[in-house]
């Protein structure tokens, strides 16, 4: 057990499983946090709907307005080349 090698192999083990441990307790902490924050967020959000629906005597609209297409339907290509002949 005198042997330099063996120590030294003993010291890296050592600080490998340091290293992991400390891994998985910084994983588990910015987990918690990302919770809170979730949870932080979601009182915020029914607060805000709360203070709207005190103010107004109904609740926010849901409906999304409508987003404009990405890709431009076939109708629209086709009046388009007519009109170019």
């Amino acid at each position: 057990m005198d042997s330099p090698v063996i120590k030294w192999t003993l010291v890296f083990a050592l600080v490998l499983v340091l290293v992991f441990v400390s891994a998985f307790s910084i994983q588990a902490v910015r987990e918690a946090y990302r919770r809170k924050q979730v949870t932080e967020n979601l009182k915020a959000l029914s607060l805000s709907l709360r203070i709207y629906h005190e103010t107004h005597p109904t609740m926010p609209n849901t409906e999304a307005p409508a987003m404009p297409s990405a890709v431009p339907d076939q109708a629209n290509s086709d009046k388009q080349s007519n009109n170019e002949q």
